[in-house]
């Protein structure tokens, strides 16, 4: 049997940060304001057919964030991990993919392509998952969810910002 192929990305995002270009000239950097630098990490990952969209991995710095007062995480649609960096750390990415291993109990392998960054350490004991780890920087070339899935997540999630913080404004 064929294995199933995912690939997974992972990217920064500034979730406070407005877009720093106009909307008529995208080329005009807009001044009179500041960078926000709030960050979170978020590991997308997907099969090759996009059959299984799988729970993005956000990883952000508090435990409970204030967002989240009241709300179980195992509700959120995403898994929520935390450190103090908001980055992909190898204990982290060991956590979450002998998490998935364990999840997956079909009898084929699943293969999963991702960057050969150091927060990726092989890991042996998978018995579900055989990760195979892409060249040097080869990445934005050959990567799939590099080819503008990620980007587009991007884009849509300053719309959504943008939309949610003019709503606040009209209800002042």
């Amino acid at each position: 049997m064929t294995p199933l192929i995912y690939n997974a990305e992972e990217t920064g995002l500034y979730y406070r940060a407005t877009p720093d270009n106009s909307l008529c000239y995208s080329y005009e950097q807009l001044n009179g304001s500041k960078n926000a630098l709030e960050r979170i990490t978020v590991l997308l990952y997907v099969n090759m057919s996009w059959s299984d969209k799988l729970k993005p991995l956000v990883i952000g710095k508090s435990k409970m964030p204030r967002c989240f007062k009241g709300i179980n995480l195992d509700t959120l649609p995403v898994m929520y991990f935390t450190n103090s960096s908001a980055w992909m750390t190898s204990v982290l990415f060991q956590q979450w993919v002998m998490d998935w291993d364990v999840a997956l109990i079909r009898d084929n392998r699943n293969l999963v392509t991702i960057d050969n960054c150091p927060a990726h350490p092989q890991i042996k004991s998978l018995r579900n998952i055989r990760l195979e780890f892409l060249p040097a920087n080869t990445t934005s070339l050959i990567q799939p969810l590099d080819q503008g899935i990620v980007k587009n997540l991007k884009i849509f999630y300053g719309k959504e910002l943008i939309q949610m913080i003019i709503s606040v404004l009209m209800k002042m």
